[in-house]
């Protein structure tokens, strides 16, 4: 007999998480019935901060395997189905480490007995060591990538770790050296699979393993067995073991008799005993947990909880016991509390109410069924929550739309639960099966539904009182994906290992007939549909294969779709594509009528997707996704609509792709969590700030400006914005296309990199600030960037070949760096070096990093041969051996390069290596420049060029490519009238395509010249060119317009200059400029430059406005001084108008 958690497993489970193949009931959704949909008025909308984001949420999204205690209890790890590890304050219940890395389920996990480490262990055969400090981990190898780790115990000397297996083995290795020293399979029972679900130590030091085939102790090479099926096992003093088996714990006794000690409702998954070995908590999948008097065998308290409970824990100092359910959640009593059956107890919950999607349908309304039970029916019309419904005890596991309007799930309960369309009653349960359902469909015939479940039984419910069940298939083995054909009475049903079925709905002797052969998939099969018109029907499983096959049984071979490399879950097939989601986190399009072999669109959603469902009107496509929110994209394009975040108290959030939010207004959803992408600063829903400000851009100009923008959001009206607490900013306009924003806009006249701020009031008194600190202006002889040439020609090594290509190229990125219109870098700022071998090659790259200034800005460019070694890169010098390739003392590790840019003081860094072999030089995953995540590092890789350059002395195609569109002025960016790293990259990249160059990190808008632009001369005609002073500050002001440009591309649209000359009568710390059109109501406000001073009495100074973009009129030009300690305008503005465009 099997405990029933997990089915009866699978080759390749490591991958396998709990989630539906919904969207292969039929070839199309169901049709909306006669039943009119209500549909509420939509909640009033709320605009988010500009730049806000939905942040990971503070608690753990599905069920909670582990807990363990720290060795003072002061803190508690626990470990989840989500595949993360969270340390958690048991003083203040806050997430204080987060530990990612498992690739599946963990399943079980440890402190160390010295606090500093955690170990882990769970789905693909993974068991990590975690370092508590640094967040690193290491990997114990033996066990297979097919199996699953159920159960974890480390000696209590922590010496040695101890693992229970899907696959029904124990193994031990001891934990400094990683050494093996316990291999072994555990009881086997005869005729059925074996699971070990607990491990340990006795007091004695003897290892021990239970699972559904009994309970093992070792005794040196020999093994005491005693037959029990154990859920899970904990040591008690004196050498008995506490089993939890099926409604019970039992007592093993050192002699092998089982007594009862008490009893509880469901499976016991949770064991823990009490530091002074007195008391045993048992946790129960029915929710119950219990706490047992060992010396009487009495119930001393209880607990009860709406969900599953798995994992269980006592304090090590005897204040608190936990329990983690398959809610998500952490549960906290204490112990002294523990007094009475019958007291209740208060309980401090740790996570929060949203919990991972499991299951989604589309059928009327879309209904989503999530990881507490909980089925909800959200309005297609304004994707707000319209009905909720409380189906199973755990989580909804399976989901399908009935074409009344109804909808039927199934659950980890076992339990199949039916909401008829057509009525107002509450859903009833209308089944129970033997394993939970990892899919439902309805009967073709409208009265009943299939159940495909992990017991490896279709069956067939009805869904009127009277009737009985009916098993159509029993496979002894797990179904995971089920389809029902759309034009006949006939279902598809798929599993383990591949195989395949046609089930007859109508005939018994065609019930059970496999699928030839020939058409199966390599792995498990997770996935079905049928196309609309039932013509194709599609299969995918663990190997990250989509299967497409005519839909008629035969021999036909089918197509298959490749592009995701992992367990898939979930597929739809629509009228022109195939989708498909699963562990990749990639949502995958493919045309069902191209070319299989085309890649397909791939677009990231950042989570596991469990569950697709496409919309009856074909409009929309549903995703469950594995981080708490189910996706609404529009069909075809992919494009994403919205997020849809139901909580488990019912509670429920939309967040809109433009920006827009709606909620209940209460309850968990207050607690929804946003953060910056750019800071981090993370508040919630309930204390969104009335006024935000984005963080801003501050990006030089070709006159030397810093052009800053920055979006604020103001719901109560138009905000007051002072720049540096003293400068007001008159350029406040709304946002063109967002409700309650507003852009701003202006120029700060200086070259320094001086950090700034911009200061936002609200109208209502609310306040939010803006740091932001300018980009610098390579051009100004003290922040010109320094840079590093090394051109790699006379390898000396047999075999490999001589590049002198390598040396063309340093000469002409030479050229590049010196020319006028570019960076116009003197000699003394470029280091050039040529065949260098290994010792000068490492010497000379990170000497040159660790001679930076702060701040500044550097370049290393290599030229020559690279080289990958098991995902390493290695740049070779001149006496690279073949013989050595991974030695770091014969190359230079590209991770070694990276350290040192970590290391030193620089700014900004933009590394260039041409070279390597066909794409294979590699980066060090844990720079992160391969996901953008560096905005001080820009790395340049032509990886063929090596190749190239080998055939001819005029330089590799990239470099030559790249050095021309350096000053090619169709590379401008017209923002920054620049050459930017990306823009030239971009057409070098089309003009180099056989090296595979690719770019990666945060420097694509690094300005590497400035090439002049040609242009016709426009009239403009200043209607005054002087003003008189109006104050004592400014003595005189005088305004130019220097020659203007007619930009024929946007029509009628004028560039210019704008040069003011300003006579100063008194000291004053800035200027400010302002440009109003005139023709406008009320004028509109171009952007304004501050001019940092101070400028003294006396002085003379011309300070130019750049005129960009400008409709032809007239404009107001306003020139006010901004005294030390008091905000510009002090003095009334000195004011002239220009016209432009005669």
């Amino acid at each position: 007999m099997s405990n029933g958690r997990f089915g009866s497993g699978a080759a390749g489970l490591g991958a396998i998480a709990l989630a539906a193949a919904i969207g292969g009931c039929s070839g199309a959704p169901p049709a909306p019935s006669q039943r009119t949909q209500h549909t509420p008025a939509a909640p009033p909308e709320v605009w988010l901060p500009p730049g806000a984001r939905l942040a990971k949420p503070e608690g753990h999204l599905a069920e909670v395997s582990c807990l363990a205690f720290s060795p003072d209890g002061r803190q508690i790890v626990s470990g989840s189905e989500d595949r993360v590890l969270l340390v958690w304050d048991v003083a203040t219940g806050q997430v204080v480490q987060r530990l990612e890395g498992h690739g599946g389920w963990i399943r079980d996990c440890a402190f160390l007995p010295d606090g500093r480490g955690v170990v882990s262990g769970g789905w693909g055969g993974e068991v990590f060591v975690w370092d508590r400090r640094s967040g690193e981990r290491r990997r114990l190898e033996l066990l297979s990538p097919t199996d699953a780790v159920n159960s974890l115990s480390v000696r209590p000397d922590g010496g040695e770790i101890l693992v229970g297996t899907l696959f029904g083995v124990a193994r031990a290795w001891e934990l400094g050296s990683g050494a093996a020293t316990l291999e072994q399979d555990a009881l086997v029972r005869p005729g059925e699979r074996n699971v070990v679900w607990a491990t340990g130590y006795l007091d004695d030091g003897r290892a021990f393993a239970g699972g559904n085939a009994g309970v093992v102790v070792w005794n040196g090479q020999q093994a005491v067995t005693a037959r029990y099926d154990a859920a899970s096992a904990v040591a008690l003093p004196g050498g008995p073991l506490a089993l939890g088996g099926e409604g019970e714990v039992a007592l093993l006794q050192p002699g092998g008799a089982i007594e009862r000690l008490g009893a509880l409702e469901g499976w016991v998954y949770g064991l823990a005993v009490s530091p002074r070995r007195d008391l045993l908590l048992a946790g129960d999948a029915a929710g119950n947990a219990r706490v047992f008097r060992l010396a009487d065998r009495s119930l001393r308290c209880q607990l009860k909880r709406s969900a599953g409970l798995f994992a269980a824990a006592f304090d090590p100092t005897g204040t608190w016991f936990a329990v983690g359910g398959d809610d998500g959640s952490v549960a906290l009593a204490r112990v002294a509390d523990c007094t009475g059956a019958d007291r209740r107890l208060a309980v401090r919950q740790l996570g929060i109410a949203q919990r991972r999607m499991h299951s989604v349908a589309a059928g009327q309304a879309v209904l989503v069924g999530d990881g507490a039970g909980n089925v909800s029916a959200w309005s297609t019309a304004t994707w707000s929550l319209v009905s909720r419904w409380s189906a199973h005890a755990g989580a909804v596991s399976a989901l399908a739309a009935l074409p009344d309007g109804g909808w039927v799930s199934g659950g980890r309960d076992h339990a199949v639960v039916a909401m008829p369309g057509v009525s107002s009653a509450p859903p009833r349960r209308i089944g129970r099966l033997r394993n939970f359902p990892w899919a439902v469909c309805p009967g073709p015939d409208g009265m009943s539904v299939l159940s495909a479940d992990a017991a490896g039984d279709l069956t067939r419910l009805p869904l009127g009182e009277g009737g009985a069940p009916a098993t159509l298939l029993s496979e002894q083995r797990p179904l995971y994906a089920l389809a029902v054909d759309p034009g006949r009475p006939e279902a598809v049903v798929a599993g383990m290992a591949g195989r395949v079925f046609r089930v007859s709905l109508v005939q018994e002797e065609d019930r059970n007939a496999s699928w030839p052969r020939a058409t199966m998939l390599r792995e498990s099969v997770m996935a079905l549909a049928y196309s609309p018109d039932g013509r194709w029907l599609a299969e995918a499983g663990t190997d990250g294969t989509v299967a497409v096959r005519d839909a008629e049984p035969g021999d036909a071979p089918p197509r298959r779709f490749e592009g995701l490399k992992r367990q898939i879950h979930a597929l739809v097939l629509t009228p022109e594509h195939l989708w498909a989601g699963g562990a990749d986190e990639v949502l995958a399009r493919w045309s069902i009528h191209a070319d299989a072999a085309v890649a397909p669109l791939r677009i990231e959603e950042h989570a596991p997707i469990h569950s697709l469902a496409a919309t009856p009107d074909g409009k929309h496509l549903i995703a469950a996704l594995g981080h708490g929110r189910v996706s609404v994209r529009a069909l075809p394009s992919g494009d994403l609509v919205a997020h849809l975040l139901p909580f488990s108290d019912g509670s429920w959030a939309t967040a809109f792709a433009d920006g827009r939010f709606i909620s209940s207004g209460s309850g968990a959803a207050l607690g929804l969590r946003f953060e910056d992408p750019a800071t981090r600063k993370v508040t919630t829903l309930g204390g969104l700030p009335h006024i935000g400000v984005s963080q801003p851009s501050a990006t030089r100009t070709a006159e030397g400006h810093v052009l800053v923008r920055a979006t604020i959001f103001s719901p109560r009206g138009v905000p007051r914005v002072r720049l540096d607490g003293r400068w007001d900013v008159r350029g406040v306009i709304p946002s063109p296309t967002a409700l309650s924003a507003y852009e701003v806009e202006l120029l700060l006249g200086e070259r320094s990199t001086a950090p700034h701020r911009l200061d936002v009031l609200g109208p209502g008194g609310e306040s939010a600030r803006a740091d932001l600190r300018p980009e610098p202006d390579l051009r100004a002889r003290a922040l010109r960037p320094r840079a590093l040439l090394i051109g790699n020609a006379a390898y000396r090594a047999p075999g490999v070949k001589r590049l002198p290509g390598a040396l063309a190229d340093v000469d002409a990125m030479r050229r590049a760096l010196q020319r006028s219109d570019g960076w116009a870098l003197d000699d003394d700022r470029i280091k050039a070096f040529k065949d260098l071998d290994a010792a000068n090659l490492e010497a000379t790259v990170t000497g040159f990093l660790a001679g930076a200034a702060e701040g500044e800005t550097l370049l290393v460019y290599f030229a020559g041969h690279g080289l990958d070694q098991r995902g390493e890169g290695f740049l070779l010098p001149i006496d690279f051996d073949p013989a050595r390739p991974a030695d770091p003392r014969n190359a230079l590790p590209a991770a070694r390069l990276f350290q040192a840019i970590a290391a030193s003081k620089a700014g900004r860094v933009l590394v260039i290596l041409d070279a390597g072999r066909a794409g294979a030089l590699s980066l060090p995953e844990d720079l992160g420049v391969e996901h953008d995540h560096s905005e001080r590092i820009g790395v340049v890789i032509a990886a063929s060029a090596g190749s190239d350059a080998a055939e001819t002395p005029l330089g590799g195609v990239f470099t030559q490519a790249l050095v021309g569109a350096w000053t090619d002025p169709a590379a401008v960016d017209p923002e920054r009238e620049a050459v930017t790293l990306g823009l030239a990259f971009n057409r070098a990249q089309g003009r180099a395509r056989a090296q595979r160059p690719r770019l990666f990190g945060g420097l694509d808008t690094l300005p590497l010249a400035w090439p002049l632009r040609g242009a016709a001369e426009a009239p403009a005609v200043m209607a005054s060119e002087e003003a008189a002073a109006s104050g004592t500050t400014l003595a005189r002001v005088k305004g130019t317009v220097l020659g203007t440009t007619q930009l024929t591309a946007l029509g009628r649209r004028i560039d210019g200059t704008l040069e003011v000359e300003i006579a100063f009568g008194q000291d004053t710390e800035s200027v400010r400029i302002g440009v109003y059109a005139v023709d406008k109501a009320p004028p509109a406000a171009l952007p304004e430059v501050f001019a940092p001073g101070p400028w003294k009495g006396g002085q003379v100074q011309r300070l130019r406005v750049p005129l960009k973009d400008h409709e032809p009129g007239e404009y107001r030009v306003e020139v006010e001084p901004c005294r030390a300690g008091t905000a510009c305008g002090h003095e009334p503005a000195s004011t002239f108008r220009i016209r432009l465009g005669g």
